[in-house]
Order: structure tokens, then C-alpha cells, then sequence
């Protein structure tokens, strides 16, 4: 990736997640949203309009222009820090580890994680597989679905990569709040560098995400840094740092824990 070196200098790798996928608290609820009518969903216009969304016309060429890119990296291994910051906590949860990706050539595929690392918790093991995401804390183990109403994770956002039908289930706009700079679309890279992702309502994304951020490499169209953001107020920051694309990943890596049936091959 054209922007790591390594977790001291400028191009380290960032990223940013909310507590689902599993970080140091994956294995407590989040509180249950205030019920209340939803808001009539906002139409596509300018951000000169009054509801605030900025145009969405250029959002599909974008896509397309990323999407060409991350599909020339099959895998991608890389250190990584989470912060997850609760609602209810003054201090984040600290975790720190490895994390493997393999990448399907299918945008509607899960992509296959593990993630494996240390917290004040003890050591935690999370693989996303087939749908399920297996989490172990020392010798407990859990298992949700990775489309669990009840949390936001970036397994249901397709981390690294771009969302299952980014466009059509998000509202998309470049925003340099997350990652500050000359971060606009140029002609050697026709898109932004950072963006900002907020679900359009109706979509069948987790009712805990409220928004998320997420800072693109120019060069694999791979996302190095990701925050969401909870509807509770919670949120959630994951930094990968010394990545590799294409790096050597196996089957035996997506083993759920204690045992199963190992990933199938990507396709």
C-alpha cells in the first residue's frame, strides 16, 4: 500500500470500527436505541439544499473507479490498534494484533477476516466466516451473525473493501473531517481519499450505524482507516499499520475458533 511504511512515520495505515466486529467489549449488548418515528428520508440534491446531503451524481463514478482498484489485491495482513471508545466509558478499550484478510472477487461475498491480538481482556481471537463472526476471549467463546441487527461492525461493511452496493445503501461525500488534506478527486486518481458513508434509511445496514469515515488508498483503492459511529454515541477507531497486499493467506487461517469447517476458497 503506497501510504505505509510503518506505525511511526506518515504513511501508516488507519482504520475504524464500532464494537460488533468485536473489539475488546464484543461480547456486551449495546443498549437498545430510543423508539421515535424515523425521519422522512432526504433526497438526492446539491448540499446547497436545505437537508444538507451533497450530490450524489458523481458518487457512482467513484465507486467504479475504486472498486477497479481493490480488485487487483486477492489479500491483505497487516498489524493493527483498536480504540473502542463506549458511551459509558471515560478511557478506550486498547486491543493490538494481526489481522488477515482475504478479499472475494464477488462485491456481494463476505469478506474472510482474523483477527488476532491482546487487550486488558487477555487474548482475542475473532474470525468472520460464511456469515458468522466467532469471537474468543481467553477460553470464552461467542458467535453472532455478521448481519445482527443489534450491532454495527465493519464485517457488514466489507472492510477493507467498499460496501455490497455501496452507492444504493449508502449516501456517499467526500469529507476530509477524518482524514485532513488535499484529499479531493485529481486525474491521476479520480476520486476522493476520504469519505464519508451515512446509510440511506430502509437499507438493510445495521440500525446502530450512524456514519462512518473512511480513508482510501490512492493507489490499491483499498480502505486504510475507517471510523463508525453508533447511534448511542459510542464509536469505535481501528488503525492497520506495515501492511501487505497480497500477502500469503491460508484457509487454515479462517478457522473459526475451537474448531470447524475451514473457509472455502474465495471466488
Amino acid at each position: 500500500m503506497a501510504r505505509i511504511r510503518d506505525r511511526r512515520g506518515s504513511g501508516r495505515i488507519g482504520a475504524a470500527v464500532l464494537v460488533a466486529l468485536g473489539c475488546v467489549a464484543a461480547l456486551a449488548p449495546l443498549p437498545a436505541p430510543a423508539a421515535g418515528a424515523e425521519a422522512a428520508p432526504p433526497p438526492n440534491v446539491d448540499s446547497r439544499g436545505s437537508n444538507g446531503y451533497p450530490d450524489q451524481a458523481p458518487v457512482a463514478g467513484w465507486i467504479k473507479e475504486i472498486a477497479a482498484r481493490q480488485g487487483k489485491v486477492q489479500s491483505l495482513v497487516a498489524s493493527y490498534e483498536i480504540q473502542d471508545q463506549p458511551r459509558v466509558r471515560t478511557k478506550p478499550f486498547v486491543e493490538s494484533g494481526t489481522v488477515k484478510f482475504r478479499f472475494p472477487s464477488d462485491p456481494a461475498k463476505q469478506v474472510l477476516e482474523r483477527w488476532e491480538g491482546k487487550s486488558e481482556l487477555g487474548r482475542i481471537l475473532r474470525i468472520a466466516v460464511e456469515g458468522k463472526i466467532h469471537t474468543q476471549v481467553n477460553d470464552k467463546v461467542d458467535q453472532r451473525p455478521v448481519a445482527d441487527p443489534e450491532r454495527a461492525n465493519i464485517s457488514m461493511v466489507r472492510f477493507p473493501a467498499l460496501p455490497e452496493a455501496c452507492a444504493a445503501r449508502f449516501y456517499v461525500w467526500h469529507s476530509s473531517e477524518f482524514e485532513p488534506g488535499a484529499t479531493g478527486p485529481v486525474a491521476s486518481r479520480p476520486f476522493p481519499i476520504a469519505l464519508c458513508l451515512e446509510p440511506r434509511p430502509g437499507s438493510d445496514v445495521s440500525p446502530r450505524l450512524k456514519r462512518c469515515y473512511l480513508a482510501i488508498d490512492p493507489d490499491n483503492g483499498l480502505a486504510w482507516r475507517i471510523r463508525l459511529h453508533d447511534h448511542t454515541g459510542a464509536y469505535v477507531n481501528i488503525e492497520l499499520y506495515d501492511a501487505k497486499p497480497n500477502a500469503a493467506v491460508s484457509d487454515a487461517d479462517f478457522v473459526p475458533p475451537g474448531g470447524g469447517k475451514a473457509a472455502a476458497p474465495a471466488k
